[in-house]
């Protein structure tokens, strides 16, 4: 994929643990060779990176810049491994996720032990939640070293404009380059994914969770606008018809709203009891995905004013709206 000058955009594939299963970070050519995102911290990803930069005839003390598309480990993880003389670059609330900052994790355990129990989840579930203790040991401990937002550029990738696309994680930027159409997307839009928001804590110095579903839908609002041709994702295929996947993802979206409604016209149900329903089998294999997209669901239905949140002995029960 030719980039300017002769350079050339080359996709790299990095094996990650679980279902995840592998994720796509991208060597940007240049006198000062980009990396967008750096894949898990795992021995095989960096001996995979490490292959398949020489292959194309690098070194990661080749790289000069960095850019992350967001905090989970899957993309960030690796970050550690890289010279100290490297720059690094993300959303200015990424740094407290990626160096591991102590207030904010304490933050998300006080989260999650709070949540657990005005969802409604059974003890038996509360192991699915995230371990958040497991999931620092495949992140990376560092900082940025230059906070990017909307419209800024990367000086070694010009051409690539920031977007700010929270949603996925609050954390989320992607790299548009005008030109010719060409988004590098992170998770932001991923074919045949469509379970795409993760609960998060307030951030540091807010007192609300993020309501993502919302910021999803408006960031890809966002890009729906723009003349994009092709993404490179940070997972599956490259993606060719961007309006045919986010019109697809609209359209699930609203048949779960429909099935929402239809549950809670049954009773009056908790966030767990209406994941159950709405995703029946898979609410078990992937829990945190599921309750994150049943509270997006139900964040949806209440702004929209359909339904109505009562607090029943320390539990959030929801109800169609009288």
């Amino acid at each position: 994929m030719e980039y300017s000058n002769n350079r050339k955009i080359h996709k790299i594939t990095l094996p990650v643990p679980g279902p995840i299963g592998s994720v796509h970070i991208y060597l940007i050519e240049g006198k000062e060779p980009t990396l967008i995102d750096v894949g898990i911290k795992t021995e095989e990803a960096w001996k995979s990176l490490i292959e398949q930069l020489e292959n194309l005839g690098y070194h990661p003390c080749d790289i000069k810049h960095i850019v992350l598309t967001h905090h989970h480990a899957d993309h960030v993880g690796l970050l550690d491994r890289f010279p100290d003389d490297v720059k690094v670059y993300g959303h200015f609330k990424m740094d407290p996720w990626i160096s591991q900052e102590t207030t904010l994790y304490k933050q998300f355990d006080s989260f999650i032990n709070t949540y657990r129990i005005i969802y409604g989840i059974p003890e038996n579930f509360q192991n699915k939640l995230l371990n958040i203790n497991d999931s620092l040991t495949l992140s990376c401990k560092r900082s940025l070293t230059n906070v990017v937002s909307e419209g800024d550029e990367i000086p070694s990738i010009p051409d690539f404009k920031i977007i700010e696309t929270p949603g996925h994680s609050s954390t989320h930027i992607c790299l548009y380059r005008e030109r010719d159409g060409l988004l590098i997307g992170g998770d932001t839009l991923i074919q045949n994914v469509f379970l795409n928001t993760m609960l998060e804590p307030p951030a540091l110095g807010e007192t609300q969770r993020p309501k993502l579903l919302f910021q999803y839908n408006e960031s890809i609002g966002k890009l729906k606008n723009l003349p994009i041709k092709r993404i490179l994702p940070g997972h599956g295929q490259e993606i060719v018809d961007i309006h045919a996947l986010i019109e697809q993802q609209f359209k699930k979206q609203k048949k779960r709203m429909k099935r929402v409604i239809k549950v809670l016209k049954e009773k009056p149900q908790t966030v767990f009891e209406v994941c159950t329903k709405l995703f029946v089998g898979f609410y078990e294999i992937q829990f945190l995905l599921a309750l994150s997209e049943t509270v997006g669901i139900l964040d949806l239905l209440e702004q929209e004013k359909q339904i109505e949140m009562n607090c029943l002995r320390e539990k959030w029960v929801y109800q169609i709206s009288e």
